[in-house]
């Protein structure tokens, strides 16, 4: 399943990166930070936590407010809720809408992804945010590619009214409990 989610993120435009260790993070790190990044705007939730804690010009999204901070930045991180194989699209399934902010209003926008949440399709990750949190979330995204769209005189157009950039990093599992980001 890892292996079509792969496929199929790259064919809709993300650049994705296997990540095993920390040294693989900090590869991929360094390579996302050319030009430098400063800061970086981070939704706090547990698998940012978990990846991003060590990095110093990381600016996390505080719980009460932080779109002032979303909106000036230009390279924002989020965990995912779930990775949907079918269509190689990332879903972020939260109550507060900061997850969305990142993933919308940064020109680059990396997601990272556990292995363990990575799924067949939206409707295994219905039932599972139902069985796991008992409820499904006020705010739910699907992210299936950088911003892109054809409107004007059919002609493709990248970054409209989104990211330019989106890239999915797949990190080793995480606790199968924390399915909600903020």
């Amino acid at each position: 399943m890892k292996a079509r989610l792969m496929e199929r993120l790259q064919m809709k435009g993300f650049t994705v990166r296997e990540i095993h260790s920390p040294v693989d993070f900090l590869k991929a790190w360094n390579a996302v930070m050319v030009p430098p990044q400063d800061p970086v705007t981070v939704l706090t939730d547990p698998i940012t936590t978990t990846w991003l804690d060590p990095y110093a010009n990381v600016r996390w999204i505080p719980d009460d407010g932080g779109r002032s901070l979303i909106m000036d930045s230009q390279l924002g991180f989020t965990g995912v809720s779930f990775a949907l194989a079918e269509t190689g699209t990332v879903v972020l399934a939260e109550d507060s809408g900061y997850g969305r902010l990142v993933s919308n209003m940064v020109t680059r926008h990396v997601a990272l992804i556990p292995e363990n949440r990575i799924v067949e399709n939206w409707e295994e990750a219905l039932q599972t945010m139902r069985r796991v949190v008992g409820r499904i979330p006020r705010i739910m995204s699907f992210i299936s590619g950088p911003s892109q769209t054809a409107d004007i005189q059919g002609t493709l157009v990248r970054g409209m009214h989104g990211p330019v950039q989106v890239e999915a990093w797949i990190v080793p599992p995480i606790d199968p409990a924390t399915l909600v980001l903020t």
